[in-house]
């Protein structure tokens, strides 16, 4: 069961923070998600999306993947209009949902 089996989206994957913003900057994307490590990287990526740095549209929907979440962070992530916040570790089922609310389309079914 993955996004593109089933239908949720068409799904780019980038192994690093730099082939992300490449990907970014070449390419338009109805939506991203993306991880935020504990030092936060990622958090860029989202920045430059958001003042239009990036191909994609600046109010594109987000979502992140994280390790830990506190109040400061999640204040951050406010300010950049993240649609999405998912805690690691996670099901399948859980990122299919994110995706799917990030995509506006149904989310899978058990």
């Amino acid at each position: 069961m993955t996004a593109r089996s089933m239908g949720l989206a068409q799904v780019h994957e980038a192994a690093t923070y730099e082939a992300a913003l490449q990907l970014a900057r070449e390419h338009t994307f109805a939506g991203l998600m993306l991880a935020i490590d504990e030092e936060g990287r990622g958090m860029g990526l989202v920045a430059q999306v958001r003042d239009g740095s990036t191909a994609c549209a600046t109010q594109m929907p987000v979502g992140v993947l994280v390790s830990q979440c506190d109040g400061a962070l999640l204040d951050r992530l406010k300010e950049a209009h993240v649609k999405s916040v998912t805690l690691k570790p996670f099901r399948v089922r859980t990122l299919l949902t994110a995706i799917s609310t990030l995509t506006g389309k149904s989310p899978p079914r058990s």
